[in-house]
């Protein structure tokens, strides 16, 4: 894909305050290979340039300089925490089940903590960020 746009790639990454470790993880890679991919050295399947614009919440257009904005300024809910992105970064690359078995974890550990929010504040959002 020779119209992709290295410095929009790299600057998503960072938006979404992920490290070149933890993209290369999420995607089965290494980080070499992402730094290559970033660099120009390599050029990426469309497989994996689709995965790290679904990661870096992101269109394909773009990464290839076709768009102006990225998908998450259209957003309703923007998430602004590191970690926060981390979560709904891997979130988007499980499966529909480990999503099931995740949530069934959680609400077992809110349940045991009398219903309590997992970092002991008792504010319950007032939004739940869509996630698509």
């Amino acid at each position: 894909m020779t119209g992709l746009n290295r410095d929009r790639l790299k600057n998503a990454r960072k938006a979404a305050h992920l490290t070149q470790d933890e993209v290369g993880a999420a995607l089965g890679k290494s980080r070499a290979f992402l730094s290559d991919i970033e660099s120009g050295k390599k050029t990426g399947s469309l497989e994996t340039l689709i995965a790290l614009s679904q990661l870096y919440n992101v269109s394909l257009d773009f990464l290839c300089g076709l768009s102006s904005g990225s998908d998450n300024e259209s957003e309703e809910y923007i998430v602004h925490e590191p970690d926060e992105r981390r979560l709904i970064a891997i979130w988007r690359l499980i499966s529909e089940a480990e999503r099931l078995d995740l949530m069934t974890s959680l609400a077992l550990k809110m349940a045991g903590r009398g219903g309590k929010a997992l970092s002991g504040h008792e504010e319950t959002p007032q939004k739940t960020p869509n996630i698509s």
